[in-house]
């Protein structure tokens, strides 16, 4: 199943309907693209996720690198009923952080099957090219958590996790591939000031620089599948 052939975009309102029911079960009726056989490198001490099972819907939240990778095959290599997401371009942390800001009035790609509205897990990759100290993260990552708080009441588990970094976090020719310290640093600082509910994530790196266009953060086209199916092995 292809995420871009079942993104259901609208500029209705959230309350679910019947004919918007009947359309996301359609969806899941397609058959699923081929998985990619590429892997990318994960840090081993990334902590591990929870069975897949445990959950009924996981979104993910991002921006346009984001949707890259998920777009890239990443449902068919999950269990496509249990995952969604919402990426939206130029999107940073201190955005998502905004409860009033344009991307929560985005319906969810290709939405789960159950409690798609109000997913019990979410994965929330944060991202900001601006920021220097870790002061500017760490309050921009509390008033998102509290954000995510409030538009999902029902989740069991929030996982911050940075963009997906060139290789050893070492450049391929583009800053923007490489994750500061700081942020690696405001994340674990955020899980401690919320035990059993935040989470930090793992530090998904890309296989090789090939993976990567122009040094990063975007992804080459082989590059979107090598991380879809990096990131769907840690957590199916």
């Amino acid at each position: 199943m292809s995420v871009t052939t079942r993104s259901l975009r609208k500029e209705a309102p959230w309350p679910g309907t019947l004919a918007l029911a009947l359309g996301v079960a359609a969806c899941h009726g397609e058959a699923p693209p081929e998985a990619p056989t590429a892997a990318a490198t994960e840090v081993p001490s990334a902590p591990a996720a929870t069975a897949p099972a445990d959950y009924r819907c996981t979104v993910v939240l991002g921006l346009a690198v984001t949707s890259e990778w998920y777009r890239a095959g990443f449902e068919s290599l999950v269990d496509d009923a249990r995952w969604e997401a919402i990426t939206k371009p130029h999107t940073f942390v201190e955005n998502w952080a905004d409860p009033e800001h344009a991307v929560w009035k985005e319906l969810p790609q290709s939405p789960c099957r159950e409690a798609w509205t109000d997913p019990d897990r979410v994965l929330f990759f944060a991202a900001n090219f601006t920021f220097t100290t870790r002061a500017e993260w760490d309050q921009a990552l509390e008033s998102a958590v509290a954000t995510l708080q409030k538009k999902y009441p029902h989740a069991r588990r929030v996982e911050l996790l940075s963009m997906v970094r060139a290789p050893g976090n070492s450049s391929c020719g583009s800053e923007k591939g490489i994750v500061n310290p700081i942020i690696d640093e405001s994340i674990r600082r955020a899980s401690e000031r919320h035990p059993g509910l935040v989470v930090a994530g793992p530090r998904f790196e890309a296989k090789s620089c090939a993976d990567l266009e122009k040094g990063g953060p975007h992804f080459s086209e082989a590059g979107r599948a090598v991380v879809a199916k990096a990131i769907a092995d840690h957590y199916r």
